[in-house]
Formats: structure tokens, C-alpha cells, sequence
């Protein structure tokens, strides 16, 4: 797409870096998260047992690499209708006695713009602006407890007539202790090191000139935590705290100040203390993660959800978020592919202004391709560490949705919103690894209708269509009444409503789901399963206020399943 950029825009892009970033500093994009558990985690990685985020958090989290694997990674920023893609391709792979490499092409597209000269607007030069890296990582594993990584990072970027390139240099260790059952695993890094980063700048006519930006360094340390780990699921905590590395300060002649060409990162690191930690960011993060489950001839699934929150220093108030992802993967004899969605469902700070400034929800998608390295000897094995199933249940259902409380309906004296029930289709999958316990993947349509009375008269009926993807656990609690079940979960649902002037364009927001019902295998394989289900969709609580409420609404199915 093309864009024609002014000062305008140009200062807008600035802004959005430094309301979203914690910090200003040159080529901030080398710290975008660039995978579904980054980003779902809260913007963080440094100790999460994956080898995806490695070349941005840790380098030391590539020995988490399988096997080889393939990654795309895409998240469509945009400002004021300005498209700014974010494109990144990733390769992973462990060479056995050596160690384990990773490589990443990142580019930033930021479309194209046009330069005028003095005396007419008519365009004398045009050029297509674009921010790129390219990095290569390495990493060891010196004990089954500790392992470290380095990484080089070469990146460039040319808006118009101003341009860089530049070298940054990674470091991180890994240290998962064998006491408490290798259940925790700790995480450091300092990424992004460098001398400060020179800008350059060619005018149409005169001398050229130059400038110094700090380096987008940072210091990240955190604990991964896995309280449950079995065949099928884990489930993982992260809590981490990252520090930019920015040292910047001005100087005085006088009356007069001016700002000092900034210190290299590596001073930064010694000198930039003052401010901490109201100038650190905190991470917290939720892993729900399904191992691959065996569907029979060499087929596997998997399923991963992530929720975390990402808040700012006291220093930096306005980049509280928190952000969520979910993943999806089927293997075939140890070839892998997954897709995903991850972004930001909440904006803690600054609500409403940020909404309209950007385009929200800032949707990324996440694309991996794992190879089975039997591949390239032309003969396939099965998957070595699939979990076996007792049995599958897909079901087809359909269900009255019925919302209580504000997600029903609110009043004001002149005007009033009503969203009446509706009926919901689903599609799930439930598979059981013994009679009493599950995994439950879930799809669910819901449109409904929001309508707008004024003084009793409705005056606007806009449709909505719903998606809602889920990922639960089933327990049969009673002996005796073996169909009775209890569910419970988290989930996604995406909004979209049928209007093209909507904004924003639709929005994603994360849930809660409890349910009870009940298997009935009277007529087996044929399983019929009445449910009762309650779903909270945790929103913004009031119209300008940030803190979290929820939309809540109770769901009676009848679901027609069969038992493989």
C-alpha cells in the first residue's frame, strides 16, 4: 500500500512509539514481540520454555528448538488509516554436538512518501520508507540446568533522506535448576547492545548532517513457573521485569540547554539507575498449553492459549495493556504446522485517546512450519512424544444465548441499548485420555443484534457477528452418575459488526466459561450432551474508565456428538 507521508504523519508514528514503547530510542522495532507466546504472555519471553521468541527476549531459549522449524510472523500496525506491516521469517534448528542456531529476516514496512522542493508542490523525489534486520543466534546447553546464547543483530532503516545501519550484539542465560522437579526455570538477558546509533541525513540541496539516537537496548530478567505438568497439559506462570537501557541527559551553556549525544548501552548500563524501577515495565504471564494429543495414523493436535498483562513504570503510565493468543497445530508423523492469533484486548491507561489514535486491536497472526528430520532421509517416523487417547467426541450443537445484567440491556433517561438472546451453533472437540478428565476444544457462532431506542422508539439495529474459540477441561466428578460433567476454561471472542463504518473494524476480548451438563452414551457412539454454560467477556468497565468488568451471559445447549 501506498502512503504519502507528511510532517503530520510522520510525527504521529513518533508518538505512537513512545505511548506504546516504554522508552524512545532508535530502531524500536527490534523489540517487537514477534510470536504468539511472547506477545500473549505480556510482551515477554525472557524465561518461557520456547524457542520462538528467542531472537528478540533470550538467546539462551533457542535449546528449546525440537526440531526444525519455520516461522512467519505478521502484525499489521496501524495509524490514522497508515498501514505499518511488521513481517518477520524465522529459521530454528539444533545441530547435534554443536549447538543450537537461529536466523530472522524482520521487515518494517512504512509505504512510501514524496519530497517537494521550496518552491512547488509538485514532487521531485519519492521514496519507499522501510526499517529491516537481519540477526543470527546461538545457543548451548552446558549442564541439563544452565545454558547461555549470543546473538547479532545487523539492522537498517531508510525514511527519505534519512538513514542508519547498524550493529547490536545479544547475550542471555537459561538456569532451570533440577531442585523442586525442574519446575522453575530462570531467565536473563541484555539485548540489543550497542554504541548509540548514527542517523544520517542528505537534504535535497545543502550539506548533509547527522545526529545520535540511544540504542533500544534492554535488560530483561524473569521466572517461569509450572505448578501442572502432565501427558496431556501444562500449565505455566511467568513473571518477569525489563529495563531500558537509555541514557540521555541534557546540558546547559548558561540559560541555554541542549540535550547530549546519548551514551552507548553499555555505559547505559552502568549509569542509567537513577529512575529504576519506575522506569522498568513488568510482565506478567498465563500458558495453557495442550501436548500433542494422537488422533490414529500418525496424526496429532495441539492446542495453546496465552493471557498476560504488560504495565508500564510510574514513569510511563500510559503503556498498561494486556494482551492474549491462542494457537492451533496439527503434526503428521512429526511434521508440524500451527497458526495463531495473538494482540492487545485491553488498554489499561489513556482509553479512549489511544483508541482513536490507533487502529485497535493491533491483530498479529503467527504461522510455523516444524519439519521431522526423517523428512530429508525420504522416510517418515511417527512423532516420538504424542499423548494417547481413550477416545474423541465430535459434537454439533446449537444453544440459546441468554445476557444478563448491562450486557442485556442499559438505560439512560432518553435513550436505551438492548441486545436480545439469540441462539449460538457450536463445533467441539472433546478428548478424553481416561473416563473422567478431557480436554475440550470449542468453536461457537453467535450473532445477535444491538438495538438503540429513543423514548421507546428504535432508531438503530446493527448486527453483530460473534467467534468465540476455546480451550477447556472436563472432569466427571461422580462414580455412580459418570455423564455428569464440569467444565471450565478461557477463551477468545472476536466481534465484528456488520457496518463498514465501524470503529473499530471489530475487536477481540478475552473470557471466562464455566459449565455443567451431562455426557448421555445411551445410544453410543452416538453421545447427546444438554449443557448449561456461563461466559464472562471481560470489558472495559464504564465509558471512559480502564478497569475490567464483564459481559455476562448464560448459554443452554444441546449438542449431538459421536464417539471415534
Amino acid at each position: 500500500m501506498k502512503n504519502i507521508f507528511n510532517l503530520t504523519s510522520f510525527l504521529l508514528l513518533i508518538l505512537f512509539s513512545s505511548v506504546y514503547y516504554s522508552q524512545q530510542a532508535a530502531m524500536e522495532f527490534l523489540g517487537y514481540p514477534r510470536s504468539i507466546s511472547s506477545m500473549g504472555m505480556g510482551q515477554n519471553s525472557v524465561a518461557l520454555h520456547k524457542s520462538d521468541g528467542a531472537l528478540v527476549y533470550n538467546p539462551a531459549n533457542l535449546i528449546y528448538t525440537e526440531q526444525p522449524v519455520i516461522s512467519f510472523y505478521h502484525r499489521q500496525f496501524a495509524i490514522m488509516k497508515m498501514q505499518l506491516p511488521v513481517n518477520s521469517v524465522s529459521i530454528y534448528k539444533n545441530f547435534e554436538g554443536i549447538g543450537y542456531f537461529g536466523i530472522e529476516y524482520l521487515n518494517r514496512s512504512m509505504g512510501e512518501f514524496i519530497i517537494t522542493g521550496p518552491e512547488s508542490p509538485a514532487a521531485i523525489d519519492k521514496y519507499s520508507a522501510y526499517e529491516r534486520s537481519f540477526s543470527i543466534g546461538y545457543a548451548r546447553s552446558f549442564s541439563d540446568e544452565f545454558a547461555a546464547g549470543a546473538q547479532f543483530t545487523y539492522a537498517t532503516s531508510n525514511i527519505g533522506r534519512v538513514t542508519n545501519n547498524h550493529l547490536f550484539v545479544s547475550a542471555g542465560l537459561n538456569y532451570t535448576p533440577n531442585a523442586f522437579d525442574k519446575k522453575f526455570t530462570l531467565g536473563f538477558s541484555l539485548t540489543n547492545l550497542s554504541t548509540a546509533v548514527k542517523y544520517e541525513y542528505k537534504p535535497v540541496v545543502g550539506p548533509k548532517s547527522s545526529s545520535l539516537d540511544p540504542s533500544p537496548s534492554a535488560l530483561n530478567l524473569g521466572i517461569y513457573y509450572s505448578p501442572f505438568e502432565n501427558d496431556y497439559f501444562s500449565l505455566g506462570l511467568q513473571a518477569a521485569i525489563s529495563k531500558y537501557l537509555v541514557k540521555q541527559e541534557r546540558g546547559y551553556i548558561g540559560d541555554s540547554s541542549f540535550v547530549k549525544d546519548p551514551e552507548s548501552s553499555f555505559s547505559a548500563l552502568i549509569s542509567d539507575w537513577e529512575d529504576f524501577p519506575e522506569d522498568a515495565d513488568l510482565h506478567f504471564g498465563l500458558a495453557y498449553e495442550w501436548k500433542p494429543l494422537d488422533l490414529g495414523k500418525g496424526f496429532s493436535f495441539l492446542q495453546e492459549y496465552y493471557v498476560g498483562d504488560h504495565s508500564g513504570g510510574i514513569k510511563h503510565t500510559s503503556s498498561g495493556f494486556f494482551t492474549h493468543g491462542v494457537n492451533y497445530g496439527l503434526e503428521y508423523r512429526g511434521i508440524r504446522f500451527t497458526a495463531g492469533y495473538t494482540g492487545i484486548w485491553h488498554l489499561v491507561h489513556n482509553t479512549n485517546f489511544v483508541r482513536s489514535f490507533l487502529n485497535f486491536p493491533m491483530e498479529s497472526f503467527q504461522f510455523t512450519l516444524g519439519l521431522n528430520e526423517s523428512v530429508f532421509s525420504g522416510k517418515l517416523k511417527n512423532a516420538e512424544s504424542t499423548a494417547g487417547l481413550k477416545n474423541i467426541v465430535i459434537s454439533l450443537g446449537v444453544g440459546q444465548t441468554i445476557r444478563i445484567g448491562r450486557y442485556k440491556e442499559t438505560n439512560s433517561p432518553f435513550y436505551s441499548v438492548k441486545q436480545p438472546d439469540n441462539l449460538n451453533y457450536n463445533v467441539e472437540a472433546a478428548f478424553y485420555f481416561n473416563d473422567r478428565n478431557s480436554l475440550i476444544s470449542t468453536f461457537t457462532y453467535n450473532p445477535y443484534h444491538l438495538k438503540v431506542y429513543f423514548h421507546s422508539n428504535e432508531v438503530y439495529n446493527l448486527k453483530y457477528e460473534t467467534i468465540f474459540l476455546g480451550s477447556h477441561y472436563r472432569y466427571h466428578p461422580l462414580e455412580f452418575f459418570k455423564p455428569l460433567f464440569v467444565q471450565g476454561g478461557l477463551g477468545i471472542i472476536r466481534y465484528k459488526p456488520n457496518v463498514d463504518q465501524a470503529n473499530p473494524r471489530y475487536e477481540y476480548k478475552s473470557t471466562i466459561h464455566l459449565a455443567v451438563g451431562a455426557a448421555l452414551r445411551y445410544l453410543e457412539p452416538i453421545i447427546i450432551a444438554p449443557e448449561v454454560a456461563f461466559t464472562s467477556i471481560l470489558n472495559t468497565s464504564g465509558n471512559s474508565a480502564p478497569r475490567i468488568g464483564g459481559f455476562n451471559q448464560f448459554d443452554l445447549n444441546i449438542k449431538v456428538g459421536y464417539k471415534l
